[in-house]
């Protein structure tokens, strides 16, 4: 009996709390980026006139049904209503703030979890996007090539 409880118990014990701020220090989650196992939770602060929302790297700053999505909060009594996720897998998850254009706009407020290292640049493109459309075709086939291919090794 007691050889099925421990390696349950050991997963409790082994699994980490992670903080996001979510506006704290304006356009911005800090930290960006996080890597994380199954097991673990995110807990993402929420800050005035913030909130978060799961995307996808298609449309990274689109609301889906199906995606986590902390709710709209007008008052977030800087930091102190907080947004639980727990982790499910250690596929990557991207985030952004849904609130106004804060995803559109020329900061791009995105974040993610487990991002594959060469796909960091997906941050770079969110928020270039929207400050040189003349750019957005070559940036956008760099970094989808980039996915494939970290996807393909993650998998």
């Amino acid at each position: 009996m007691y050889r099925y409880v421990a390696p349950a118990l050991l997963t409790l014990a082994s699994a980490a709390v992670h903080t996001v701020q979510v506006g704290r220090a304006g356009l911005v989650f800090v930290p960006e980026t996080i890597s994380a196992v199954q097991g673990d939770t995110i807990v993402f602060e929420l800050f005035p006139g913030h909130n978060v929302v799961e995307g996808d790297f298609e449309s990274p700053c689109q609301i889906d049904d199906d995606n986590f999505y902390s709710g709209p909060y007008s008052g977030t009594d800087s930091g102190a209503k907080k947004f639980v996720v727990n982790v499910t897998s250690n596929n990557p998850v991207y985030y952004f703030c849904s609130v106004q254009r804060h995803c559109h706009s020329g900061s791009g407020m995105v974040g993610g979890i487990n991002i594959p290292f060469c796909f960091l640049g997906f941050f770079s493109l969110i928020r270039q996007r929207h400050k040189c459309r003349s750019q957005e075709r070559s940036s956008v086939s760099i970094s989808f090539s980039c996915y494939s291919v970290c996807h393909r090794r993650n998998r």
